[in-house]
């Protein structure tokens, strides 16, 4: 991914969409219609909690999320760079 734009999603696109309730937030970048737009995850007993793990779809990076906030917790990671014992459930 080129530099400009993983500055652009990361310090500009992700704080604007987390820190709100998980399910308000997707409906929010759905409704924009945007290609390779991140959309969150979503808890499916709680709309409103994030799932753990968060992954781009169209970069394939992803990052641990405070289940709550949304928040970043950590470095971003390519899924296929972790150890494949690694129980993707519980890492974060």
């Amino acid at each position: 991914m080129n530099i400009l734009l993983r500055i652009l999603l990361f310090s500009v696109i992700l704080p604007i969409v987390f820190c709100k309730p998980c399910m308000e937030a997707r409906l929010e970048v759905q409704q924009n219609n945007h290609i390779g737009v991140f959309i969150p995850r979503c808890d499916e007993v709680n709309a409103d909690l994030y799932k753990p793990l968060q992954c781009h779809g169209s970069t394939g990076y992803c990052w641990c999320v405070h289940y709550e906030t949304g928040e970043q917790k950590g470095e971003q990671f390519l899924l296929w760079e972790l150890d494949p014992k690694i129980d993707l459930l519980t890492y974060c």
